[in-house]
């Protein structure tokens, strides 16, 4: 699937610093690995908060949906209309939450062609 493909493009930091350390080249010098430690620390900050609005977006979702479930009656189309907009709000959300999940991979794959 997609996401699984996702997961297999994605190098993790801390593989990039244990690689890098680990290899025979004497030209690694200690600020490159630095700089690849302090990349995975905010790395960690920017999926933490990719996580937390994906886990926000799915609890706003589920609220959503129980709404509609309340909107049976006639006088609440109007307010089914609303939620109907709000749902593909979310929807928005989510395809903009994936994108940026892409972001971490990408900047990786730049990391290691510019090696």
């Amino acid at each position: 699937s997609e996401n699984e493909t996702n997961e297999m493009c994605y190098l993790s930091p801390k593989v990039l610093v244990s690689t890098g350390a680990q290899t025979e080249n004497s030209d690694i010098n200690i600020i490159d690995i630095e700089l690849f430690k302090d990349l995975s620390d905010q790395l960690k900050v920017y999926e933490q908060a990719l996580s937390d609005k994906e886990i926000i977006t799915m609890q706003l979702k589920d609220t959503i949906d129980e709404l509609k479930e309340t909107a049976v009656f006639s006088q609440l189309r109007d307010t089914e209309f609303q939620l109907n907009a709000l749902t593909d709000k979310c929807i928005h959300l989510e395809k903009e939450l994936m994108e940026a999940k892409r972001i971490p991979s990408d900047f990786h794959m730049q990391i290691l062609k510019d090696e």
